[in-house]
């Protein structure tokens, strides 16, 4: 069994296409058009049920609970098979890769988007913001280090995952990403994305400040995130500049 502590994941170069839809993400009796809650009769979403065994056809959530030494694979293509165990009672996987020459990784579970976000409130819910993770969602610490991910067609971003606590049922949100740096505040995408039992699939976040492309050292960071009807959370965070400059 392996410790997720001791595992890296290996990161593809990601182009654009990791922020285009995947589907929607409709679980249980699926969003009703007032938006990302189960139908009125439908059974209620179970997110604590513990799985015991490996998932007959879609791989299960990572982060999700689960119990015993699990290994089950499945089908990634041309990079060969995902594999997701059971790990401190939790799902985790790390994607498959490619050795070299011309190595590279399947695309991790990307965040998808839906079309029906909850347009309610959630009195007593929270967000919270954290390193997009294969394994147990956690937030970020204050002023944790991130790097900057160059896609396939250029464009730098940054990665993240939103859990939101309160809100087992909800399957689809309205989730705003703001960036500032330097005191320069840009919403950088606004976008229906579907929730999982609570948590997203990682996000991106196209970085927007020219001034860091060719910054050497850590900069300030501040990333906020806006889900309608939940609240707002916020990290100050550090990025290492000068991923962009080639002069």
């Amino acid at each position: 069994m392996r410790n997720p502590a001791s595992m890296t994941t290996t990161r593809a170069l990601l182009g654009a296409a990791l922020l285009a839809a995947l589907g929607c993400g409709e679980s249980g009796g699926g969003p009703d058009p007032d938006g990302g809650m189960p139908e009125d009769g439908s059974e209620p979403i179970v997110c604590e049920e513990v799985a015991t065994s490996c998932p007959a056809e879609d791989p299960p959530f990572p982060g999700a609970p689960c119990e015993g030494a699990l290994s089950c694979t499945y089908d990634a293509g041309s990079f060969g098979e995902w594999l997701y165990e059971c790990v401190d009672g939790a799902w985790f996987t790390e994607p498959p890769c490619i050795e070299a020459p011309g190595g590279s990784c399947a695309p991790p579970p990307l965040a998808e988007r839906c079309r029906e976000p909850f347009e309610g409130e959630l009195p007593g819910a929270s967000v919270a913001i954290g390193p997009a993770s294969s394994g147990t969602f956690r937030p970020f610490e204050d002023g944790e280090r991130i790097e900057a991910i160059i896609g396939g067609q250029g464009a730098a971003m940054i990665e993240l995952q939103v859990h939101l606590e309160g809100a087992d049922a909800l399957s689809c949100a309205d989730v705003l990403l703001t960036l500032e740096y330097g005191g320069d505040r840009r919403d950088v995408s606004r976008t229906n994305v579907a929730v999982h039992c609570g948590e997203t699939r990682r996000l991106f976040a196209i970085l927007p400040f020219a001034e860091l492309e060719c910054a050497e050292g850590e900069h300030d960071l501040r990333v906020e995130v806006t889900v309608a009807g939940v609240g707002a959370a916020a990290a100050d965070l550090r990025i290492e500049g000068g991923y962009l400059c080639f002069g």
